[in-house]
């Protein structure tokens, strides 16, 4: 898919996809441009109202290929795979370079999110060798970066995870405010910080060595919130447990305890359970008392407002300038608005706040940048909920920000008394 570049184009693609029936070849043609050009801009509900509208007017080679980005993108993993795999079967010699490409990447995703790792070797291996001309420099480097992972997982088992029951668990703050759970080895409880924020999970050596994680010895690279690299290692678990699940063979990375050492606020990052296994719970309910209720059968239903974008988490929320989409993360403390939103409420703001040092710390260290202290006021439950201060950036801090409206922390959640996210009905619900 082509990146848009302009602010001018994004707009005008936003008022042309409004749902409509395709009746000619020609309106056929609008209709995919306006499905891929909605997913180029990562406006993945949008995309996801327009094809459920559209989906019976398309050919079959963009009903599957859309339709298998869009099922790998809200959890619908078994049938996206059923999609691509008919795809690559019948339409390769007929997709274009770019919509090639992108089909790989969703196997891609479709593979790391049911752990199956020689597969996520194979397609990254794919896309390095014959995609140089479509795969971004950046974009090159986190394949291979990635790839690194998943070659060295290869001859290891996929995650898994049995339920004995409902879970009851108790959340507790740590010296910086960050949400903290036990998890158990050996009969040992080891505090881990609760993050959907993080790819994946994360521990420090010395911790590992504790937990008994099989480390292996290849160095991958992972980018930090103020934009440096630092190397870590891969691990995997035998069993742990939390409340009364037993997890077998999380993946870790696993880093040197003085890279995660905060030395601004002398905290040791000890170990953050990631995305994989958060998700692998299908629903969690967090009170507003930090108790967490995760129960053994989920049965709520509910609108769907929760997306899967490889291993990050968005939310879909209204606020005055329309639905917006925010990355989702429990181990962020605040939240923190980008620059698609500055360029959607940029009167207001300049009229109201003054450009001012804007402070974010991460476990390389902190940094300061030019921003502005602002209120969010997004629309939930029929009812504006207000939130400030809450760092506006006006300019992206790195590429992945580029289509995102801002991140969602810990100081929305805690406006309400109970939270659930649920992976098969794929929503977050405020309550």
């Amino acid at each position: 898919m082509k990146q848009l570049t302009s602010l001018l184009l994004v707009i005008s693609l936003f008022a042309s996809c409004q749902p409509q029936r395709a009746k000619t070849n020609d309106d056929r043609t609008i209709v995919v441009n306006n499905l891929d050009s909605l997913l180029n801009i990562k406006s993945y509900f949008k995309a996801k109202a327009f094809y459920n509208e559209n989906k019976e007017q398309l050919d079959e080679q963009n009903r599957l290929r859309i339709g298998g980005t869009l099922n790998n993108l809200f959890n619908k993993v078994g049938i996206s795979k059923e999609q691509v795999n008919r795809l690559l079967s019948l339409y390769t010699n007929t997709l274009n370079r770019e919509e090639l490409k992108d089909v790989l990447n969703v196997q891609l995703s479709n593979a790391v999110k049911t752990f199956d790792y020689a597969l996520a070797h194979k397609v990254s291996e794919q896309l390095i060798s014959d995609f140089t001309d479509v795969v971004g420099e950046e974009e090159l480097w986190s394949i291979k970066n990635n790839n690194i992972i998943w070659k060295a997982l290869i001859d290891y088992p996929k995650q898994q995870v049995e339920f004995d029951g409902d879970s009851k668990i108790k959340l507790f703050r740590d010296e910086v405010g960050l949400k903290n759970l036990y998890l158990t080895e050996s009969g040992e409880e080891h505090p881990f910080i609760f993050d959907t924020g993080a790819n994946l999970s994360v521990i420090i050596e010395s911790q590992a060595k504790e937990m008994n994680i099989d480390v292996i010895d290849v160095s991958v690279s992972v980018g930090t919130v103020t934009g440096e690299l630092m190397e870590a290692k891969v691990g995997i678990s035998s069993e742990i447990t939390i409340g009364k699940m037993r997890f077998k063979n999380i993946v870790f990375l696993v880093f040197p305890d003085e890279a995660l050492f905060m030395s601004q606020f002398n905290y040791q990052v000890k170990g953050i359970l990631g995305f994989p296994a958060i998700e692998a719970m299908n629903e969690i309910h967090f009170l507003r008392n930090d108790d967490v209720f995760i129960p053994k059968k989920s049965d709520l239903d509910y609108k769907s407002n929760l997306a899967i974008e490889f291993l990050t988490p968005i939310i879909n929320l209204e606020t005055a300038r329309g639905d917006m989409h925010f990355t989702f993360d429990s181990g962020a403390t605040r939240t923190a608005l980008y620059q698609q939103y500055f360029e959607q409420n940029r009167a207001d703001v300049l009229a109201n706040y003054d450009l001012t040092d804007v402070r974010f710390a991460g476990g390389a260290g902190d940094t300061t940048v030019q921003g502005y202290y602002v209120e969010f006021q997004p629309r939930i439950n029929d009812s504006l909920i207000s939130i400030r201060p809450v760092a506006l950036f006006p300019e992206n801090l790195n590429t992945s920000d580029l289509y995102s409206y801002g991140n969602i922390g810990q100081d929305l959640i805690s406006k309400f008394d109970v939270m659930i996210m649920n992976f098969e009905s794929m929503f977050i619900r405020f309550k």
